[in-house]
């Protein structure tokens, strides 16, 4: 029985690796990042024509001459 066992897989009381817990931890924080950056990438994209003030092309920037 103990050969099916050792052919693979996790025991209870086997130590986890800690390299694999470390490479996890940086694989799942790298896809939070990019997630964030990409949302917020979308979320400026599609949020800046609604943020600006309407102004119209043919109004001058300051008062005409006297």
């Amino acid at each position: 029985m103990s050969v099916q066992y050792a052919a693979g897989g996790r025991h209870r009381g086997e130590n986890d690796d800690p390299i694999e817990a470390m490479l996890t931890f940086l694989w799942l924080l790298g896809n939070l990042v990019t997630v964030l950056v990409l949302g917020m990438t979308t979320l400026l994209q599609v949020g800046h024509d609604r943020a600006e003030p309407v102004v119209a092309l043919s109004s001058p920037d300051r008062e005409p001459p006297a």
